[in-house]
């Protein structure tokens, strides 16, 4: 996924949200207006004969206050073996519809 900066016309805002995800669910500040676009990408290295297509998928992120919430766990990605940890949601990332 790759994300870049948006500016949006949306007013300035907050709105609560419930968010679940992982088995857990927080009572969240969603803050307007979107901060970022996120799209499906994949990274390849230079020379591979075919490298990968991503999906067509889109997601407006918004900045997010949430209660603290401690998350560790280990994780591997294309860079190797991890072990993560996490203290505060900052961003709520919804799919977005393009309107053409």
């Amino acid at each position: 996924m790759q994300c870049v900066g948006v500016g949006d016309d949306a007013p300035h805002g907050s709105v609560f949200r419930t968010i679940a995800m992982d088995g857990d669910v927080l009572d969240c500040l969603v803050k307007l207006p979107a901060k970022m676009i996120c799209r499906a990408a994949v990274a390849y290295s230079p020379g591979d004969p075919s490298p990968p297509e991503p999906s067509s998928d889109e997601w407006l992120c918004y900045a997010v206050r949430c209660p603290r919430e401690i998350t560790a766990r280990r994780m591997s990605d294309e860079f190797g073996a991890h072990d993560v940890r996490g203290d505060r949601s900052k961003l709520y990332c919804t799919p977005g519809t393009p309107m053409e």
